[in-house]
């Protein structure tokens, strides 16, 4: 004859868990927690010329000098135009109904050869 049944024995090892963990943490949260910092009154600080000047907003600024720094600067590589004469735009010019014909005929040739493969 048993003493405990295995219920009550897992109800009470269940309960011995729950009191071990909430123990256990309250143990890290009360050992983590940290001492309130003290602050010097005035009278014990040596030297007040040590103490810096409250900061504000606009010790912020960076100076228009040295922001000009930072920008990046574009130099054209020619002298900038307000028309092109055709002579100028010829060597740059590509004529729209020719640009990707190469690839165009070369899709074609490829799809009609596979369409004439599968005729017997």
């Amino acid at each position: 004859m048993r003493l405990f049944s295995s219920r009550e024995l897992k109800i009470f090892f269940s309960i011995i868990l729950i009191v071990t963990t909430g123990a256990v943490l309250v143990t890290i949260l009360v050992t983590s927690k940290k001492p309130p910092q003290t602050v010097q009154s005035e009278e014990n600080i040596p030297d007040k010329k040590i103490i810096p000047e409250e900061v504000k907003l606009t010790d912020f600024i960076i100076p228009v000098e040295f922001q000009e720094i930072w920008k990046e600067r574009w130099y054209p590589f020619r002298p900038r135009m307000d028309s092109w004469s055709w002579e100028m735009a010829k060597k740059y010019w590509i004529e729209p109904r020719l640009i990707g014909i190469d690839i165009l005929s070369k899709e074609n040739n490829r799809k009609l050869k596979e369409l004439l493969e599968n005729v017997p």
